[in-house]
C-alpha cells in the first residue's frame, strides 16, 4: 500500500505495529533494555498503549501533528514525577522512543 508503513517479519510472522516492533527488536538484541522488575516492565507496557491510544490517534486525526493540552500535562506530569528524562526511570526505554 501507499502508506509506508514498516514491517518486520519476525518468527514467520509480520509485525506491523510499531511498539511490537520496538518491542522485538530489544527482545532480538539480547540487551537489557527491555529486562526489569515486573512493575517497571508493566509501567512500560503502559506508557506504550497511552502512546498508541493518545498520540498515535490524534495524529491520525489531526493533519498538523499537534499534541493536545491533556497530552502535554500528562507528559509533562511524568518528566517531573521521575525527576528525569525518562517516563519511565532513568535510562532509554522503549516508552521513550515509542512517545518520541
Amino acid at each position: 500500500n501507499n502508506n509506508n508503513e514498516i514491517a518486520l517479519l519476525y518468527n514467520d510472522q509480520i509485525v506491523t505495529s510499531g511498539n511490537a516492533i520496538l518491542q522485538a527488536l530489544v527482545f532480538l538484541s539480547g540487551t537489557s533494555a527491555g529486562s526489569g522488575s515486573l512493575m517497571f516492565q508493566s509501567a512500560i507496557d503502559q506508557w506504550c498503549e497511552w502512546e498508541h491510544n493518545n498520540l498515535k490517534r490524534n495524529n491520525k486525526n489531526n493533519n498538523n501533528n499537534t499534541l493536545n493540552a491533556t497530552d502535554i500535562q500528562t507528559l509533562e506530569n511524568a518528566l517531573r514525577q521521575e525527576s528525569s528524562r525518562h517516563v519511565v526511570g532513568y535510562t532509554t526505554t522503549i516508552a521513550d522512543i515509542s512517545i518520541v
